[in-house]
């Protein structure tokens, strides 16, 4: 197969879809019609040697920018067109996706809500004159319960990374079935849980050496404090925003091409850009447990009051005396919870691999036009 050549007229400043070589990666890549893709393949044999097609960076260099998109925005789809993709293709693989949830997620929150309904039971803390903290009936099942929630949301960073390649893998028109996403989570389990104590530890590092110490600030000068945190709040996103792809990397990117370092290298110069595509994501996910809890509410069984005796918080009267109802209420805000998670690695991929982040080749190595040469193992 040859290396297809433009038409005499192409569309000014859009060339038509087909094979370019990319020199960055020393291969051919597909250019849509609008946009480059993922997909790479090896340099035929026996090219006859046509005219050269323009180049990956001449393309990029004289195509029409959208208007309100930066040069430093340029290889970033509008926002709702990213969300639309996002949502179009988590839809399509929701079958696939919804047992990796069960999968992934399913047994540990079953852990995690049982341990804390035990754990919180005769749980009772008194507020002495608005300052003093007594905490009475705790046990060592407490500690359990916290990790259990940990190792929960560990669970939900897992899936987010999954999620990220089953969606890249169906961007391609070929989709991954949910077992082989899973074979490969499991392959890179090592790679996955180095990314997610990366990511944490950074967020810990930054917690302790900014909100603790400005903390201590607020207690003395409340205003100044209160704008300070803010500021800090502002900042930490921002700084998770550059480092958010991490476990996304370690599940698409090839050995030894990702790391918080290269997330960060990668999206230099858009932070804000990240931030904005984030915050939606977080809206999104705030409505699904908003409108789960409404649900989910009338399981705990309890009172509801945090509050029973003016300084007295009962934790029983929370969670309930039923076990079971506070389990079948946690386990549904956990499906929902990997719903989201599922919604952020997809959105996060699809971002990835927009800015031409290394992706692993038996991900896009897909041609959806039939028209490439056998790519490479």
């Amino acid at each position: 197969m040859t290396t297809p050549t433009p038409p005499a007229d192409p569309t000014p400043n859009q060339p038509v879809a087909g094979w370019y070589p990319d020199h960055n990666a020393g291969q051919l890549r597909y250019w849509d019609g609008n946009a480059w893709t993922e997909h790479l393949t090896p340099y035929p044999a026996g090219d006859p040697g046509a005219p050269p097609p323009p180049s990956a960076v001449d393309v990029i260099a004289s195509a029409a920018v959208a208007p309100g998109v930066t040069a430093s925005t340029d290889r970033l789809p509008p926002l709702n067109q990213w969300i639309s993709e996002t949502f179009r293709l988590v839809i399509d693989q929701a079958g696939h996706i919804f047992t990796l949830i069960v999968v992934l997620t399913f047994a540990v929150d079953l852990i995690a809500a049982g341990l804390t309904w035990y754990a919180v039971q005769d749980v009772v803390v008194t507020v002495t004159d608005g300052a003093s903290i007594t905490v009475d009936g705790a046990t060592v099942w407490i500690a359990f319960a916290a990790l259990a929630s940990i190792v929960s949301i560990a669970t939900k960073v897992a899936l987010a990374a999954s999620s990220a390649r089953h969606v890249l893998a169906a961007r391609t028109g070929v989709p991954e079935s949910w077992s082989d996403t899973l074979r490969e989570t499991v392959a890179r389990l090592p790679r996955v849980v180095g990314a997610i104590l990366a990511f944490f530890g950074s967020f810990v590092v930054l917690y302790i050496a900014v909100v603790i110490p400005l903390g201590l600030v607020t207690a003395v000068a409340p205003i100044v404090g209160l704008l300070a945190l803010l500021v800090a709040f502002l900042g930490i996103v921002a700084g998770l925003a550059r480092i958010g792809f991490g476990p996304v990397m370690s599940m698409i990117a090839p050995v030894g091409q990702g790391g918080i370092r290269r997330s960060i290298s990668l999206t230099k110069g858009l932070t804000l850009v990240l931030v904005r595509r984030l915050a939606m994501l977080a809206m999104i996910g705030f409505t699904m447990l908003f409108i789960t809890s409404l649900f989910t509410a009338p399981l705990l069984g309890g009172s509801g009051e945090l509050v029973a005796n003016g300084d007295v918080v009962n934790l029983g009267d929370v969670v309930g005396d039923n076990a079971a109802a506070f389990g079948i209420g946690q386990i549904i805000s956990g499906l929902v919870a990997g719903l989201f998670a599922a919604l952020v690695g997809g959105g996060l991929g699809l971002i990835y691999a927009d800015l031409g982040g290394p992706i692993e080749p038996t991900i896009t190595d897909v041609d959806p036009t039939g028209m490439a040469p056998t790519p490479s193992s």
